[in-house]
Protein backbone atom coordinates (compact mmCIF):
# COMPACT_ATOMS: atom_id res chain seq x y z
CA UNK A 1 0.00 0.00 0.00
CA UNK A 2 1.30 3.34 -0.93
CA UNK A 3 1.74 5.73 2.18
CA UNK A 4 -0.94 8.59 2.24
CA UNK A 5 1.09 12.25 3.43
CA UNK A 6 -0.58 13.07 6.33
CA UNK A 7 -1.73 16.11 4.90
CA UNK A 8 -4.21 14.31 2.66
CA UNK A 9 -4.70 12.12 5.11
CA UNK A 10 -6.45 15.27 7.20
CA UNK A 11 -7.60 17.46 4.20
CA UNK A 12 -9.77 14.11 3.39
CA UNK A 13 -11.42 14.03 7.03
CA UNK A 14 -15.23 14.81 6.97
CA UNK A 15 -16.59 17.77 8.61
CA UNK A 16 -18.70 16.69 11.90
CA UNK A 17 -22.46 16.69 11.86
CA UNK A 18 -24.61 19.19 13.78
CA UNK A 19 -25.23 17.25 16.52
CA UNK A 20 -21.47 15.49 17.45
CA UNK A 21 -20.00 16.44 20.58
CA UNK A 22 -17.08 19.78 21.42
CA UNK A 23 -14.28 19.40 18.64
CA UNK A 24 -10.88 18.80 20.37
CA UNK A 25 -8.67 21.63 19.22
CA UNK A 26 -5.39 21.35 18.77
CA UNK A 27 -2.65 22.74 16.82
CA UNK A 28 -2.35 19.75 13.76
CA UNK A 29 0.88 20.95 12.51
CA UNK A 30 2.25 20.45 15.83
CA UNK A 31 0.51 16.93 16.21
CA UNK A 32 2.23 16.23 12.56
CA UNK A 33 5.18 17.07 13.48
CA UNK A 34 5.08 14.96 16.36
CA UNK A 35 3.45 11.78 14.52
CA UNK A 36 6.98 11.46 12.92
CA UNK A 37 9.34 13.09 15.64
CA UNK A 38 7.56 10.51 18.57
CA UNK A 39 7.73 7.36 16.46
CA UNK A 40 4.17 6.97 16.73
CA UNK A 41 4.10 6.49 12.87
CA UNK A 42 5.98 3.75 13.82
CA UNK A 43 2.84 1.71 15.26
CA UNK A 44 0.28 3.94 14.17
CA UNK A 45 -0.90 4.09 10.69
CA UNK A 46 -2.98 7.06 9.02
CA UNK A 47 -4.09 5.00 6.26
CA UNK A 48 -5.71 2.48 7.56
CA UNK A 49 -3.27 -0.64 7.64
CA UNK A 50 -2.44 -2.07 10.97
CA UNK A 51 1.26 -2.49 12.28
CA UNK A 52 2.21 -3.25 15.96
CA UNK A 53 -0.95 -0.56 17.41
CA UNK A 54 -4.45 0.65 16.34
CA UNK A 55 -4.55 2.61 12.91
CA UNK A 56 -5.48 5.83 13.77
CA UNK A 57 -7.45 6.91 10.65
CA UNK A 58 -11.55 6.39 11.38
CA UNK A 59 -10.38 5.10 15.36
CA UNK A 60 -12.31 8.19 16.73
CA UNK A 61 -15.58 7.26 17.89
CA UNK A 62 -15.02 3.45 17.98
CA UNK A 63 -16.08 1.27 20.53
CA UNK A 64 -12.83 -0.67 20.90
CA UNK A 65 -12.79 -4.52 22.98
CA UNK A 66 -10.03 -4.51 25.36
CA UNK A 67 -7.81 -7.23 26.19
CA UNK A 68 -9.49 -7.81 30.05
CA UNK A 69 -12.58 -7.72 27.91
CA UNK A 70 -14.40 -4.70 28.69
CA UNK A 71 -15.14 -1.87 26.13
CA UNK A 72 -13.78 1.60 25.54
CA UNK A 73 -15.32 4.21 23.23
CA UNK A 74 -12.28 5.99 21.70
CA UNK A 75 -13.10 9.83 22.53
CA UNK A 76 -10.89 12.96 24.03
CA UNK A 77 -10.32 10.94 27.28
CA UNK A 78 -9.74 7.86 25.94
CA UNK A 79 -6.71 8.97 23.58
CA UNK A 80 -5.32 10.56 26.26
CA UNK A 81 -5.27 8.06 28.70
CA UNK A 82 -3.59 6.02 26.42
CA UNK A 83 -1.22 8.41 25.42
CA UNK A 84 0.00 8.86 29.42
CA UNK A 85 -1.14 5.12 30.62
CA UNK A 86 -0.78 2.91 27.52
CA UNK A 87 -0.78 -0.22 29.63
CA UNK A 88 -4.24 0.71 31.72
CA UNK A 89 -6.67 -0.22 28.60
CA UNK A 90 -4.81 -2.61 26.06
CA UNK A 91 -6.94 -3.27 22.52
CA UNK A 92 -7.23 -6.61 22.37
CA UNK A 93 -5.00 -8.71 19.91
CA UNK A 94 -2.54 -5.64 20.70
CA UNK A 95 0.82 -6.60 22.27
CA UNK A 96 1.74 -4.37 25.76
CA UNK A 97 3.98 -2.62 23.16
CA UNK A 98 3.54 1.39 24.00
CA UNK A 99 5.60 3.47 26.52
CA UNK A 100 3.65 6.22 28.21
CA UNK A 101 4.01 9.73 27.06
CA UNK A 102 3.30 11.02 30.50
CA UNK A 103 6.81 12.73 31.15
CA UNK A 104 7.99 13.36 27.01
CA UNK A 105 4.91 15.22 25.59
CA UNK A 106 3.29 18.39 27.35
CA UNK A 107 -0.79 18.80 27.50
CA UNK A 108 -0.71 21.12 24.83
CA UNK A 109 1.07 18.57 22.85
CA UNK A 110 -0.78 15.79 23.85
CA UNK A 111 -4.08 18.11 22.75
CA UNK A 112 -2.93 18.12 19.03
CA UNK A 113 -2.27 14.38 19.23
CA UNK A 114 -5.99 13.87 20.25
CA UNK A 115 -6.92 16.87 17.34
CA UNK A 116 -4.95 14.91 15.37
CA UNK A 117 -6.54 11.80 15.40
CA UNK A 118 -10.09 13.60 15.46
CA UNK A 119 -9.21 14.86 12.39
CA UNK A 120 -8.73 11.29 10.72
CA UNK A 121 -12.38 10.23 12.20
CA UNK A 122 -14.69 7.97 9.81
CA UNK A 123 -17.60 9.64 7.70
CA UNK A 124 -21.24 9.52 10.15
Amino acid sequence: MQPVPIDAAVDAAPDAPPDAPPIPVGDLDNAKRLYGQMACNSCHTITGEVRVGPTWLGLWGTDEKLEDGRVAHVDAAYIRKSIVEPLADVVAGYPHAMPSYAQSLSDADIDDLVALIYSLRSQP
